[in-house]
C-alpha cells in the first residue's frame, strides 16, 4: 500500500481536499505550457541566486537535490508522512527559501510581508529538519539554524530582497494538524472545499464529479 505523503511545498493550501488528493497520489490535470516555464525559470534561476550571495561574502549551503530526490526530513503524522527538500541556509543560521517574484509579489516582500503559503513552507522545513532530519552530512548545520527565510528574486530586473523572521512554532502545529486530519480521513467527499483555491486546482474536475462544492 503507497504511504500517504505531503510535501511541505503544498501545505500552504487551504483546501483540504486538494490535500487529501495529492497525499494519495491521485493525478491531476497536467500543467499547462506557460506554467511549466514558469516553474523552470525559477529552477533556473535558483543557482545563480545562490553565487550572487557568495559573491557578497555571505556563507552559503546550497541544497541542490531535485524533486526526484530522497527528501532531507521524513516526519511522521498519524497515518502519513511530511516530507521536505529546502533550498538552502544563509551564515549558517537562516533557513532560506529562494522565490522568483512578479512585481506585485516582489513589492509585498520588500514590505516585510511573505505569503503565508511561503511562511508556512520555511516552517515545516524548519521544525521537520530539527524533529526528523535524515541526512547525517547536515545534521550539524541543521542545529545551528535559527531563523527562517524567504530570497525573493524580482524576474524582470534581477532585483533581491531578503524577509527574515522567527520561526513560528504555532502555525508548524497548526499545519501539522491540518495534515494529520487528511491522512486520517478515508473518503475525500467529507472534507472542507475551499472555493478560492478552484480556479487553479488541478484536481477541479475531479472534485465537481463528486460535488460538495
Amino acid at each position: 500500500m503507497r504511504e500517504l505523503s505531503l510535501s511541505a511545498s503544498v501545505l500552504g493550501v487551504n483546501c483540504l481536499r486538494r490535500l487529501w488528493f495529492i497525499a494519495h497520489g491521485v493525478e491531476g490535470v497536467e500543467l499547462d505550457e506557460a506554467t511549466k516555464r514558469i516553474f523552470d525559470i525559477g529552477r533556473a534561476l535558483e543557482p545563480v541566486v545562490i553565487e550572487w550571495e557568495r559573491r557578497k561574502g555571505r556563507e552559503v549551503f546550497y541544497n541542490a537535490k531535485g524533486h526526484e530526490d530522497e527528501p532531507d526530513f521524513v516526519l511522521k503524522v498519524g497515518k502519513g508522512v511530511v516530507v521536505g527538500r529546502f533550498d538552502a541556509i544563509f551564515d549558517r543560521e537562516i533557513l532560506v527559501d529562494i522565490k522568483t517574484c512578479n512585481l506585485r509579489k516582489f513589492i509585498e516582500l520588500s514590505e516585510g510581508n511573505i505569503f503565508k503559503s511561503w511562511l508556512v513552507q520555511v516552517n515545516v522545513y524548519f521544525f521537520g529538519l530539527k524533529l526528523a532530519c535524515v541526512r547525517d552530512d547536515i545534521r550539524e548545520l541543521v542545529e545551528s539554524i535559527r531563523k527562517v527565510g524567504i530570497l525573493g528574486v524580482h524576474k524582470e530586473s534581477g532585483r533581491t530582497v531578503e524577509v527574515v523572521k522567527d520561526p513560528d512554532v504555532r502555525l508548524f502545529e497548526g499545519v501539522i494538524r491540518k495534515a494529520n486530519e487528511v491522512f486520517n480521513v478515508e473518503s475525500v467527499e467529507g472534507l472542507l472545499v475551499d472555493v478560492s483555491e478552484c480556479s487553479w486546482c488541478e484536481f477541479r474536475v475531479r472534485c465537481e464529479e463528486i460535488g460538495g462544492k
